[in-house]
C-alpha cells in the first residue's frame, strides 16, 4: 500500500520553520555565555575592590552574608578582623560523593582608612564509603575477604577521600559583600557589565566625607 502523497502547499508551509530550532538553541547558548562573562567581570571588580569603611562595619556584613547561607560564624579570639566558620555539608549522596565546606574572611588595613577584604572557601570532597571502594584498602585485606573493620588505612562505612581539601578565593561571595556595602556602585557595575561603557579605573569606594 503506497503512502498518501504530501500536499505541495503543506510542504511549502513547513519549510520556513525548519531552521528555527537551531537558531533558538544558539541564542540560548550565546545568552548563557554573555551572562557568564558579565558575572566574571563583576567578580573581577570585587576581587580588586578597596573599601573605605571601618572594619567592624565590613565584617558585620560579611557575618550576615555567611549566616544567611546557614553557617555559624566565629570571630577571631585575638580581636583581629577575621571570621571563620565550622564545616558545613553542601553535597550529600548516601554511599557516594559528599562535600563539606567552611569559610574564612580576613580584612587587612592598607592605610588611610582603606580596607582590603578576602573571602576564602575551604572544600573537602569524599568519593564514597570505604567498603564501597575496596581497591583503596590493603591488598592483603582484599585477598583474605575480611569484612568490616579496617580496610587498609580506611574504616569500613566511613567516607573516603583520595585527596586533601583545597582552599580558594570565593569571588562570588566577595561580589555579594560588595553589593551589600556599596549597593549604588554595585548597580552601576552591573549595568556596565551588561553592555555599558567600560570603567576608566578599577572600582573603589568613594572617599569619606569630611
Amino acid at each position: 500500500m503506497s503512502a498518501a502523497p504530501v500536499c505541495p502547499q503543506w510542504r511549502e508551509r513547513r519549510r520556513p520553520y525548519r531552521p528555527l530550532l537551531p537558531c533558538l538553541v544558539l541564542g540560548l547558548l550565546l545568552g548563557a555565555c554573555a551572562g557568564d562573562r558579565a558575572q566574571r567581570r563583576l567578580e573581577d571588580e570585587a576581587a580588586r575592590f578597596v573599601y573605605v569603611a571601618p572594619a567592624p562595619k565590613v565584617m558585620a556584613q560579611a557575618r550576615a552574608l555567611l549566616e544567611a547561607r546557614g553557617y555559624t560564624v566565629r570571630e577571631d579570639p585575638t580581636g583581629r578582623p577575621v571570621l571563620s566558620t565550622p564545616w558545613k555539608q553542601v553535597v550529600d549522596s548516601p554511599g557516594a560523593a559528599s562535600q563539606v565546606r567552611r569559610y574564612l574572611v580576613a580584612a587587612k588595613d592598607v592605610g588611610q582608612g582603606r580596607l582590603l577584604v578576602r573571602v576564602y572557601s575551604i572544600n573537602y570532597t569524599t568519593v564514597g564509603l570505604a567498603d564501597a571502594h575496596p581497591s583503596l584498602g590493603s591488598r592483603s585485606g582484599r585477598q583474605s575477604g575480611e569484612g568490616g573493620g579496617r580496610s587498609g588505612p580506611f574504616v569500613a562505612g566511613e567516607r573516603v577521600s583520595a585527596s586533601k581539601g583545597w582552599l580558594q578565593r570565593d569571588l562570588e561571595l566577595e561580589w555579594r559583600l560588595l553589593e551589600r556595602l556599596e549597593p549604588e556602585l554595585a548597580q552601576l557595575l552591573k549595568e556596565e557589565a551588561q553592555g555599558g561603557a567600560p570603567r576608566s579605573a578599577v572600582a573603589s569606594a568613594p572617599a569619606p566625607r569630611r
